[in-house]
């Protein structure tokens, strides 16, 4: 239902229903799909909505501390979902867990405890 929403907004970049089954398997969300998200729990609320952005694939996307409230498997899964993502997108990404992120990264600007950033 969500899912179906979200990819009707990116008709033009919207991946085809095989990656679809492949990024619902992967997240371990092929039971919950349909499922209203008021009776999901935070963490596979967070997968699905997750999941809808992937497969809609916007040519540019931000995240917001992504692999927070998910399960060590589905974190892994996203992470390479994510880095097969980035190959041809733009992705930006805030987070307190950087080191996940490290490798796919073409650049990062993170902020010390002063505040003032650094560029690597």
């Amino acid at each position: 239902m969500l899912i179906d929403f979200v990819t009707s907004l990116y008709p033009s970049s919207r991946r085809s229903l095989e990656y679809r089954t492949h990024v619902l398997e992967q997240l371990q969300l092929s039971h919950a799909v349909d499922a209203p998200l008021g009776t999901l729990s935070a963490g596979m609320a967070k997968k699905i909505l997750l999941a809808a952005t992937l497969i809609a694939a916007p040519s540019v996307m931000l995240f917001d501390e992504p692999i927070n409230e998910i399960d060590a498997a589905s974190r892994d899964a996203l992470l390479t979902l994510l880095a097969d993502y980035q190959r041809d997108r733009i992705m930006l990404v805030s987070t307190h867990h950087v080191a996940p992120f490290r490798e796919m990264a073409a650049s990062m600007l993170t902020l010390g405890e002063t505040g003032v950033p650094s560029v690597s």
